[in-house]
């Protein structure tokens, strides 16, 4: 290490050259700075700053002061639960998929401005579908008008034989919840639908046959003879049984219905 000067041992030294001698003791002190235990013997320079810190924990409390003062980006609600948004008075929006919105927003880092930016253009992109849907569907509801007078010029007279045809035919193949389905959305008046229907009702209406008050179809008579022939207990199936003869009958009819209808 090199050692300062010592003024007293410079012979016969003025003024001027005791203030050299300072200048030049203050450089070996400036120099020779020996660095905190905690740093270790040997520092590189680039931490030399570090060394007003005498310790491990002065450091630290330093760090952790610096961060606390930083804290938060600027404009980043505390909570989800804290952006803001003020939706349009006649606007709907589903709350719940607004609270994932607002968590996943919060998650992602996103500032309430940009938030509110997020939201002016869902809301106005949800707002131009709705008014382009209003369009389309009042276009539609036009049309579908337009094919309804050109169907009663069509079927005329027929008009009510073949509504009640559609009906019954969307009532068999649906049933009574189906037929409510079709009228909440308004299938049961589309023009198409309703040509459809009625000429499946007027083929049910050929291929049925009158036995006594009701109505038979050829499947319901194949259903039957099957149920009867497939039955071991059935009368029909033990000729000592008291009933054998008319069960034979029963079948026998069903037969001659089945072959008449074919």
């Amino acid at each position: 290490m090199v050692e300062n000067i010592n003024q007293d041992s410079v012979v016969g030294s003025n003024p001027d050259e005791a203030s050299d001698i300072t200048l030049v003791n203050e450089a070996i002190n400036e120099g020779s700075k020996v660095a905190p235990e905690w740093m270790g013997n040997s520092v590189d320079s680039k931490y030399s700053e570090l060394s007003k810190f005498k310790s491990v924990n002065d450091l630290a409390d330093a760090y952790l002061s610096i961060e606390s003062k930083m804290g938060r980006p600027s404009g980043i609600p505390e909570s989800p639960n804290d952006y803001k948004y003020d939706f349009p008075e006649e606007f709907q929006y589903d709350e719940k998929l607004e609270d994932k919105f607002r968590a996943l927003a919060h998650e992602a880092g996103i500032t309430q401005d940009q938030y509110s930016k997020f939201q002016d253009f869902a809301v106005s992109i949800a707002t131009e579908v709705a008014e382009t849907n209003q369009v389309e569907s009042k276009q539609m509801g036009d049309d579908n008008r337009e094919k309804m007078e050109q169907l009663e010029k069509e079927w005329g007279d027929n008009w009510d034989k073949n509504i009640t045809n559609a009906r019954k035919a969307l009532k068999k193949f649906v049933g009574d919840n189906g037929v409510e389905w079709a009228e909440s959305r308004g299938i049961d008046n589309d023009p198409v639908f309703l040509k459809l229907l009625s000429g499946m009702g007027n083929s049910m209406k050929e291929d049925t046959i009158r036995e006594g008050e009701s109505m038979m179809s050829t499947e319901a008579i194949r259903r039957k003879i099957a149920s009867i022939s497939g039955d071991k207990s059935h009368p029909y199936r033990d000729a000592l049984h008291p009933g054998h003869d008319l069960a034979v009958k029963e079948v026998n009819d069903l037969y001659k219905k089945l072959h008449n209808t074919g």
